[in-house]
């Protein structure tokens, strides 16, 4: 069953992925030069840290108070429970630091991405780094 969803409902998703990824940004960028506690995920490589778990629950817990209905699919929620659900109903993908290899390198090319389905279609990206919202509408 498709969800209903309008421009006013699109728009209020947007502003307020906006508003969590640039509140994020603040938390990583004080974070970024900081000491961290690094751990492994899939492989030597596949690296996550405090920082991203903590962002990545705050932009769930944001998001989940503004819209109780969606779902969340975060890239570290993901890696600790292998699974994830992609119903019609708005669902957001997260990467809290998309590029955390270089954010434990201390090499500012990272962002925070957060992605939205409706009906399992492509609704917006935003790049906090950048400020680019990509609109898929």
């Amino acid at each position: 069953m498709s969800y209903p969803c309008t421009k006013t409902d699109l728009v209020a998703f947007k502003d307020a992925a906006v508003d969590i990824a640039k509140h994020c940004g603040h938390v990583i960028k004080e974070a970024f030069y900081q000491p961290k506690s690094v751990d492994t995920k899939s492989c030597a490589t596949d690296l996550v840290t405090e920082t991203d778990r903590k962002v990545e629950q705050m932009i769930h817990s944001y998001l989940k108070e503004k819209f109780p209905d969606s779902e969340f699919i975060g890239e570290e929620t993901f890696a600790d429970t292998g699974s994830y659900k992609v119903l019609d109903n708005p669902t957001w993908v997260v990467d809290p630091i998309d590029g955390t290899t270089n954010f434990v390198q201390k090499f500012p090319y990272i962002c925070t991405s957060i992605g939205l389905l409706v009906n399992k279609q492509v609704s917006h990206l935003y790049d906090c780094f950048l400020l680019i919202i990509h609109d898929m509408c």
